[in-house]
C-alpha cells in the first residue's frame, strides 16, 4: 500500500481507556478515525464525540465502515474472536494484551498474519540498550533476569469487568504481567518451562499478585513478581550475567522508555557498555504505544510493506503467553 499516512483510515472498538489513548495516538499521527462501537452505548457516544467520529450501532457496522486498521481494545477474553473477525475483513488489527486467554486459541492465534499484538515495552530504549548490551556478548549466555511490578489497583478497577474470569479472561500475570514475560522472551527466545505461584483475593475470582519463574535456552533464568496490591506503580528489571549488571527502575506506564543503569565488575568492559549504550538512537518518547502504531502506518505506506519492519507478530508473542497459561494450567489441574 503506497499512500500517505493522512488517508489511513482506523475505527476502535471498545471505548474504554486504552481506546481512547489509540484514539489520540491516530489522531496525533494524522489518521482518520470512522468509528467506534462500545456495548455501552454511552461510552461510545461520549467517545463519538471526544474524537470526531461516528458510534457504530453494532460491531458489524464498525467492521463494514471500510477502515484500513482496527484498535481491538475490548476485554481480552473477546480479543481472539475480534481479531478472526478484522483479518476476514482484511483489516490490520491492533490487538491489545493479552491477545489471548487460553491454550486452546494458540492455533488460531498463530495464523493471524494481519494482527499486531499491542506489547510496546519492546520497542522502548531500555530494550534496545539490554539487546545491544546481550548480543555484544556483556551479559554472557545464561543471564537470569528478576522482574517486579509492583501496581495498585482499586476496587473500580475490578468492578469494571476484571473481576470476573468469564468476562476479563485474565488476571494479573497475564493481562499486565505479560509485558515483562514477552520482554525477556523477545531477547532470549520463548521460554521453555514455567512455574509459579498466583494469589487470590476477595475482590476478584482471577490472581491479584503472583510470582512466576521461567527458563530459556542456555539455562537463563527470569523470575516475575506483579502484584496490585501496592503502592505508586513502579517496575523494576534486574539482569545479571557475565560479571554485569543492568537495573531498570520506572513506573506502570512505559517504564521502558527510561534507560538501564549498568554495572561491571571489569571497569574497561563497564565503559564500553555505556559507549555502546551512548551510540542508540532510538525514538522512544511516551507512550510508546504512539512508536508502535507509527510503524505500523509506516509498513502499511511502504511497498516493503511489514517486511523487516520490526514489528512484533502473533507469532513472536504467543510463547510468552503460553509460558503463563501453563501456569493457569497447572493451577487448575
Amino acid at each position: 500500500m503506497d499512500q500517505e499516512k493522512s488517508v489511513l483510515r482506523a475505527v476502535v472498538l471498545g471505548a474504554g481507556g486504552a481506546g481512547h489513548l489509540h484514539a489520540m495516538v491516530y489522531r496525533t499521527l494524522g489518521v482518520e478515525i470512522l468509528g467506534a462501537y462500545d456495548p455501552d452505548p454511552i461510552r461510545s457516544a461520549v467517545f463519538a464525540q471526544t474524537h470526531l467520529c461516528n458510534a457504530a450501532s453494532s460491531e458489524d457496522e464498525l467492521f463494514e465502515m471500510g477502515a484500513d486498521l482496527i484498535s481491538i481494545t475490548t476485554p481480552p477474553a473477546m480479543h481472539i474472536d475480534q481479531a478472526i473477525k478484522a483479518q476476514d475483513h482484511s483489516l490490520i488489527a491492533l490487538v491489545e494484551k493479552p491477545v489471548i486467554v487460553s491454550l486452546a486459541d494458540l492455533e488460531r492465534a498463530s495464523k493471524l498474519d494481519r494482527a499486531v499484538p499491542v506489547v510496546q515495552w519492546r520497542y522502548g530504549r531500555a530494550f534496545q540498550q539490554l539487546k545491544a548490551v546481550y548480543e555484544a556478548g556483556y551479559l554472557g549466555d545464561s543471564p537470569s533476569f528478576v522482574g517486579d511490578l509492583a501496581w495498585y489497583r482499586d476496587a473500580e478497577y475490578f468492578s469494571s469487568g476484571r473481576s470476573s474470569k468469564s468476562v476479563w479472561g485474565a488476571g494479573a500475570l497475564l493481562s499486565v504481567g505479560i509485558h515483562m514475560v514477552d520482554l525477556v522472551s523477545a531477547l532470549l527466545g520463548p521460554p521453555v518451562y514455567s512455574s509459579g505461584v498466583l494469589k487470590m483475593d476477595e475482590r476478584s475470582d482471577m490472581e491479584s499478585a503472583a510470582i512466576a519463574m521461567f527458563t530459556f535456552k542456555n539455562d537463563a533464568l527470569a523470575t516475575v513478581r506483579v502484584s496490585l496490591n501496592g503502592g505508586r506503580d513502579s517496575t523494576s528489571l534486574t539482569v545479571c550475567g557475565n560479571g554485569v549488571t543492568g537495573r531498570l527502575d520506572g513506573g506502570g506506564n512505559d517504564p521502558t522508555s527510561v534507560s538501564f543503569i549498568w554495572n561491571s565488575a571489569n571497569t574497561e568492559i563497564g565503559e564500553n557498555i555505556q559507549e555502546l549504550c551512548g551510540t542508540l538512537t532510538t525514538n522512544d518518547t511516551p507512550p510508546l504505544l504512539m512508536n508502535l502504531i507509527d510503524s505500523v502506518i509506516k509498513a502499511l505506506c511502504s511497498r516493503a510493506g511489514f517486511i523487516d519492519s520490526g514489528i512484533a507478530t502473533m507469532a513472536d508473542v504467543l510463547p510468552a503467553h503460553e509460558a503463563i497459561l501453563n501456569i493457569y494450567e497447572k493451577r487448575n489441574t
